[in-house]
């Protein structure tokens, strides 16, 4: 038994020094570290687009709120011109209705101020 594994042994050292299996063990370390490369490099590159992605997201949700601003800006200066307008006319019964509806103007924009923060 102890002859055997011995005679594997020496056929196994003598294969390791066989110069095309040498050439082989050598071709596959190289594969092997080209493998590594690639999946290091897409590894990378994921996270640059994950990264990419998010600041992406990022933009379009400062955007939004941006125009949810404008639109709230818009909204108060609607509302600002129909009270004056009809000040104007006559239309309004007091000035404390005048004031009312001014309070309410600046409750609705500071409420869509305070949504996009």
């Amino acid at each position: 038994m102890r002859k055997q594994q011995e005679a594997q042994q020496q056929q196994i050292q003598e294969q390791m020094e066989d110069p095309i299996i040498q050439q082989r063990n050598r071709e596959l370390d190289i594969q092997e570290g080209e493998l590594m490369r690639k999946a290091q490099a897409d590894m990378a590159k994921a996270e640059n687009n994950k990264a990419k992605i998010k600041a992406d997201v990022m933009k379009e949700m400062e955007r939004i709120q941006s125009e949810e601003k404008i639109e709230g800006a818009k909204l108060g200066q609607r509302i600002g011109d129909a009270l004056l307008e009809a000040a104007m006319k006559g239309e309004g019964n007091s000035s404390k209705e005048f004031a009312e509806g001014v309070r309410l103007a600046i409750e609705i924009q500071r409420e869509i101020n305070n949504q996009g923060k």
